[in-house]
């Protein structure tokens, strides 16, 4: 018998459909709840048992949107959110927090809800939450890859995709004087504190302004197919090689404080 002359291009499209297939038969994972909580805020947990999973479900298409990080397959690797009473020493928020649990081949994560500066801080909650979220959802995505980005993309993404953003800038700007803008914009690079928050969000917020969302959305993609090359990343959305990114990233971070410090100057003077 002869061999039908499709055979070759049946054997191609079985090899270009199989490692989709692999991918898709990836193991995903459902985000879960502790419920075991037995502290001293009772009255809080059993109102935010209800609460988060609403929350969660709510912040994770609004991170996806914002971002372009989906999480619609659900979780490459385990994830628990659990409640606690406090916080350990050098965790960046008090109220809620992210652990990685990895031995170098397997990964999990607890994003812990600290009861007892929920009780102080209610009113912050949600944001709060939905910036340890983000964390979560980026390590997830990029693993072991995403232990090695900058402290600068980290933080500005997060608070970009918690929408944290303009509160933080006023907050600032009642700190600086006119004409300090520039001092305040001192590079993403180098060492990192809570007052560079704002320069991390505005160089993210930058990619959006001047190269439009779907450009964020495909500095995210490009970031993990590329496994955090955050240079690569940028060159593939936004077609600015780093060196120019940075320069006009911190261009547009000045002007943008300028701005916005105009506009508060003459809400705090009001009309004559």
């Amino acid at each position: 018998m002869r061999p039908s002359p499709l055979l070759p291009l049946i054997l191609t499209v079985i090899a270009l459909v199989a490692p989709v297939r692999a991918e898709d038969s990836l193991q995903r994972y459902d985000w879960k709840l502790d419920d075991t909580y037995s502290g001293a805020h009772m009255a809080d947990f059993n109102r935010l048992r209800y609460e988060i999973p609403i929350l969660m479900r709510q912040s994770q298409i609004d991170i996806a949107v914002a971002t372009g990080l989906d999480f619609q397959e659900g979780w490459r690797h385990p994830i628990l959110v659990r409640f606690v009473d406090g916080s350990p020493m050098g965790v960046e928020n008090v109220l809620a927090y992210v652990e990685l649990l990895t031995d170098g081949k397997r990964q999990a994560q607890r994003l812990n809800i600290n009861l007892g500066a929920y009780a102080k801080e209610k009113f912050n909650f949600d944001k709060v939450f939905r910036h340890e979220l983000f964390h979560a959802m980026l390590n997830d995505a990029l693993e072991q890859d995403a232990q090695n980005l900058p402290r600068w993309l980290h933080e500005g993404f997060a608070v970009y995709a918690a929408g944290q953003g303009d509160q933080m800038i006023n907050s600032y700007l009642s700190q600086i004087e006119a004409g300090d803008e520039e001092g305040f914009i001192n590079g993403l690079e180098g060492p990192h504190g809570p007052q560079d928050y704002v320069e991390d969000y505005l160089a993210l917020k930058y990619i959006r302004d001047r190269h439009g969302i779907n450009s964020l959305q495909g500095f995210t993609r490009a970031l993990v197919a590329k496994k955090g090359d955050v240079a690569g990343a940028i060159e593939a959305s936004c077609f600015e090689d780093w060196p120019s990114f940075e320069r006009n990233a911190r261009a547009y971070s000045i002007s943008e404080l300028k701005r916005i410090k105009r506009t508060l100057r003459g809400a705090q003077s009001g009309p004559y």
